[in-house]
């Protein structure tokens, strides 16, 4: 064994605590480092995954000026041009306001085609369901979330009319 070595091995026979210290010291540095790391790849992971629930797995948009796109744009483009990998998406803002007609909530109303989604949405795939699990969306006019009467009532305050009869 080396001079130095023997040195080395009495310094840490002289000093127990202070070779544990160093020792555990340099293990919580790591185990911070790759939490850190971890904490980082999971929030990026998270981030991800949530965009494309929004978003969608569409590599391309058409959007509309002020006014829109006609109705008939999305038919054009699937029959007409042949694009069988597209779905519409209509974007919107609802207010709904309180019983006295004052206040109001402001919801952003995000409409999809739960048939078209298919290749763009992972949560109507057809390995989770497919159109099967789409149709589990509609629900029946009876169970509806929102009463009837405080849509009417909304409606009339906030276009100026009844509602429409069904």
């Amino acid at each position: 064994m080396s001079l130095l070595h023997r040195a080395a091995l009495r310094h840490l026979q002289r000093h127990p605590l202070q070779a544990g210290l160093a020792v555990l010291g340099v293990a919580l540095g790591v185990a911070v480092v790759i939490g850190v790391d971890l904490a980082r790849e999971s929030a990026r992971r998270g981030f991800l995954l949530s965009t494309e629930a929004v978003t969608g797995r569409a590599t391309h948009q058409i959007l509309g000026g002020p006014g829109g796109l006609p109705d008939s744009a999305y038919r054009v483009i699937r029959v007409d041009l042949g694009v069988q990998r597209s779905a519409p998406l209509v974007e919107g803002w609802v207010r709904f306001l309180d019983d006295d007609g004052t206040r109001g909530r402001t919801l952003r109303v995000l409409g999809v085609d739960p048939f078209a989604e298919a290749p763009f949405r992972p949560y109507v795939a057809p390995a989770t369901g497919g159109v099967e699990r789409a149709r589990d969306v509609h629900r029946p006019a009876h169970a509806a979330d929102i009463d009837r009467e405080r849509v009417a009532r909304n409606q009339r305050q906030l276009v100026g009319r009844g509602p429409r009869e069904q």
